[in-house]
C-alpha cells in the first residue's frame, strides 16, 4: 500500500508538473476546490503524439503513465 501513495504522489507531480495555471478557490459550501488548465501540446510533445492522438487515447480512459507506456516509454520514466 506504501508503494502504491508513492506512485499516485509522483503521478500527481508530474500532472501539475505540465500545467501552465494552477488555482484553488473556495466553492459554495467553503470547500477549497483546486482548478488545473493543461498544457495538452506540450504533455502531447513528451509522449511523442499530436494533441488529438492524446485527446483519443484519454477519451479511452489511458492515463499519460499508461499513454507513455504504449509509446514504449518506462511507466517510472513518466513518474520521476
Amino acid at each position: 500500500m506504501k508503494n502504491a501513495n508513492k506512485v499516485y504522489v509522483l503521478l500527481f507531480i508530474v500532472v501539475f508538473s505540465f500545467s501552465s495555471t494552477v488555482y484553488a478557490e473556495e466553492n459554495k459550501e467553503g470547500i477549497l476546490v483546486y482548478h488545473v488548465k493543461y498544457d495538452y501540446e506540450a504533455i502531447s510533445k513528451f509522449l511523442g503524439m499530436t494533441v488529438q492522438e492524446y485527446d483519443q487515447e484519454w477519451r479511452k480512459g489511458l492515463s499519460i503513465a499508461e499513454m507513455a507506456e504504449k509509446k514504449g516509454s518506462a511507466r517510472r520514466d513518466v513518474e520521476g
